[in-house]
C-alpha cells in the first residue's frame, strides 16, 4: 500500500488548527470552569505573608503577568514573577511561593519549589488536574496546592489556556488577601467573548517583524501576544510599553535602513489610559511614520481595564490564529521549542 505522507501532513495540521481554534472560542468556559470547579487540596487558613513570587515558565507565567498587569491597583500585597531554577535570596517565611507548572513537568520550577521549601516560605502549587509530578510532591509535601479542570483546553497547550491560570491565580491571590472577592465576580462577568478585527489586522501584518507597543496596565497581555505570534505563528515579535519606549527606542529605529521594510509597528489605544499616555502614543505613531515604517491601530472598547484586558487577550490569541494561517505553518507544532528540549535534556 502506498500512503501520501503530504496528505497525512496536511490532515493532522488541519486538525491541529482546529483544536487551536477551539481552545479560543472556549476562553471564558475556561474561567467559569476555574471558578467553580477547581480543587483545592491541603489549603486550609494560608498564614499571612508579606509578598508573593510566582514561579512559572512559558504560557504557565503569561496568565499571571496578565492579572498582574491588569489589577496593579487593585493588589493589597506586591506581586512578582521570578522564573527559573532558583528561589531569590529574598525568598523567606514571610513570601507566599506559587509554583505554576500547566503540565506539572517543567524543569525549573519543579527545582525552585524544593529550594523555596528550604527558605521556609509558604509554598503554593498552581497546575492542571492531572496527577502530574508538582501535583503529587505537592499531595506528599502538604503543600497547598491548586488544580484547574483542563476540559475547556481542547489544545492541551499552555499558551490556549489562559483563562485557567489567571482564574486560578486569582482564587489563590483571594485566598492570601490579596485581592477582594468582588474582583472573582467581576472577572466572571467580563470572560465574554468579544469579535475583533485580527483578521483584517493580520492582513496588514503579512510578512512583518512585529512591535507591540501598549500601556503598562496591558504589558502582561503584550508579553502573551509576543509569545503567542511567535510560538504559534512563528512570527517573531517583540513588544516595548508607554512611557519607558520614549526614552530610548525612538532613536532605534533609523537601522537598520531595512526596518521600513521589514517591520510593522500595531499600538494597543484605550481611552482608559493616563491622558499623557495617550499623546505619547499619537507622538510616538508619528516617529515610525517619519520612519516610513507601517502603523497599526487597534483600540479597546471594554468599558473598565479588566474587560478591556480580556478584550485584548482574544484579539492577541484569534490574531495569533490568523497570522499562523497566513504564514501557512501548524499552530500547534513547536518543533524548534522541542528540539531544544530534547537535546537539553541529553
Amino acid at each position: 500500500m502506498v500512503y501520501n505522507t503530504s496528505a497525512m501532513f496536511l490532515s493532522q495540521k488541519q486538525k491541529n488548527i482546529t483544536l487551536y481554534r477551539q481552545s479560543l472560542e472556549l476562553l471564558p468556559r475556561q474561567i467559569s470552569d476555574t471558578i467553580k470547579k477547581g480543587k483545592w487540596t491541603n489549603a486550609g487558613k494560608l498564614r499571612p505573608v508579606k509578598t508573593i513570587i510566582v514561579n512559572g515558565m512559558g504560557g504557565s507565567n503569561l496568565g499571571i503577568e496578565i492579572v498582574r498587569s491588569l489589577f496593579k491597583k487593585n493588589l493589597e500585597l506586591p506581586v512578582m514573577v521570578d522564573p527559573g531554577y532558583e528561589a531569590a535570596g529574598y525568598v523567606t517565611k514571610n513570601t507566599a511561593y506559587i509554583v505554576s507548572s500547566y503540565s506539572g513537568t517543567t524543569e525549573e520550577p519543579i527545582a525552585a519549589y524544593r529550594k523555596a521549601k528550604q527558605r521556609r516560605a509558604l509554598v503554593i502549587a498552581l497546575t492542571s488536574d492531572s496527577d502530574n509530578k508538582l501535583a503529587t510532591m505537592a499531595k506528599r509535601d502538604g503543600t497547598p496546592l491548586f488544580q484547574f479542570p483542563t476540559a475547556a483546553n481542547p489544545s492541551k497547550q499552555p499558551r490556549l489556556g489562559l483563562g485557567l491560570s489567571m482564574a486560578g491565580f486569582i482564587l489563590i491571590l483571594n485566598k492570601l488577601g490579596a485581592l477582594k472577592n468582588s474582583i472573582i465576580k467581576d472577572f466572571l462577568k467580563a470572560a465574554k467573548r468579544k469579535n475583533s478585527d485580527a483578521a483584517l489586522v493580520a492582513k496588514r501584518l503579512k510578512n512583518r517583524e512585529i512591535v507591540l507597543i501598549g500601556s503598562p496596565c496591558f504589558e502582561g497581555n503584550l508579553k502573551t501576544m509576543r509569545n503567542q505570534l511567535s510560538e504559534s505563528a512563528k512570527n517573531l515579535t517583540s513588544y516595548l510599553t508607554l512611557p519607558d519606549m520614549n526614552h530610548f527606542a525612538l532613536e532605534g529605529l533609523q537601522y537598520p535602513k531595512s526596518n521600513k521594510k521589514r517591520l510593522a509597528a500595531l499600538f494597543i489605544d484605550s481611552k482608559l489610559d493616563d491622558p499623557r499616555i495617550q499623546k505619547r502614543a499619537e507622538l510616538s505613531k508619528e516617529i515610525f511614520r517619519k520612519n516610513r515604517i507601517p502603523v497599526i491601530s487597534h483600540s479597546l472598547s471594554g468599558k473598565t481595564s479588566l474587560e478591556q484586558g480580556l478584550e485584548l487577550l482574544q484579539f492577541g490569541g484569534w490574531l495569533s490564529y490568523y497570522i499562523a494561517i497566513q504564514n501557512r505553518v501548524d499552530p500547534m507544532q513547536i518543533k524548534s521549542v522541542d528540539w531544544f528540549k530534547k537535546n537539553l535534556s541529553n
